[in-house]
């Protein structure tokens, strides 16, 4: 499918789900969804769509189901989901965008961990190295911190093509953001990369992750975190109704009076 016939759809399928004409919003989606090399996605795909039929078939025979309203709430969430990710992975195998080639070679999430442990491999080695006589350490430390440029933007370029985050992602992302035997700026610089994630593919998992980050006691991080979580939810800010668990954690931000004055600051 081409770049332009990729953007048409998602851009119809926006318009029609802004309108909550979801049943019209899946069958456009659904136009070319046989190309689509992503499995998952489009096993997930078939499971909204099936859970829509279940939900018309309920209608029109007239059976109480007194969840209906949260039910069609989910699915209206899910195909917007749906509607960026399937668009990222079609443009992906087509664009040849800085990002498509990004997310080409740096689509896998499980990478976090192992350049989380080479980051701590950098600190450990930059630690020996000034024990190290003047010009030897001098020369090292330089070969160190060259090393240590690439892995952040390997890093950076993981986290900011990623998609279709599980739980398990975020709490990587959380065990990262945690991690004070890294330096700040390192930590920061991801939650800059999830922010542009977000920005490029809404998902709650993601928004809650950079709200927990936004919790964090060192200023930098925490307020990168909460430019990211105010910047998407106005950028996206019809979705965040169809997100409860969203809501509920947007609520619980805005008790906290310390991230509510670094907000207004």
């Amino acid at each position: 499918m081409e770049e332009k016939r990729i953007a048409e759809i998602k851009e119809k399928v926006a318009a029609l789900l802004e309108e909550e004409r979801l049943k019209e919003a899946i069958a456009v989606l659904a136009e070319g969804i046989d190309e689509l090399q992503d499995w998952s996605l489009r096993t997930r795909f078939t499971q909204m769509q099936t859970a829509y039929d279940y939900l018309l078939e309920y209608l029109r025979n007239g059976t109480p189901d007194p969840g209906r309203e949260s039910m069609h709430r989910n699915l209206m969430g899910e195909c917007y989901m749906l509607n960026d990710i399937i668009a990222i992975t079609r443009e992906s195998e087509k664009s040849l965008s800085h990002y498509s080639s990004a997310k080409r070679h740096h689509n896998n999430f499980a990478a976090i961990e192992k350049l989380q442990n080479k980051l701590h491999d950098d600190a450990a080695d930059a630690a020996i190295a000034r024990l190290l006589p003047d010009e030897e350490n001098k020369n090292t430390l330089a070969k160190i911190a060259q090393r240590h440029e690439g892995t952040l933007d390997e890093l950076f370029a993981t986290l900011w093509c990623s998609t279709a985050w599980s739980k398990a992602d975020a709490e990587k992302f959380e065990a990262l953001i945690a991690d004070e035997e890294l330096p700040a700026h390192d930590r920061e610089l991801c939650v800059s990369a999830a922010t542009l994630s977000l920005l490029k593919s809404f998902e709650p998992i993601k928004a809650i992750a950079l709200i927990r980050a936004a919790e964090q006691k060192e200023t930098g991080i925490s307020t990168r975190a909460l430019i990211g979580v105010i910047a998407a939810t106005l950028q996206y800010s019809k979705r965040v109704a169809y997100y409860p668990a969203l809501q509920e954690a947007i609520n619980a931000m805005c008790e906290n009076q310390r991230i509510l004055s670094r907000a207004e600051t």
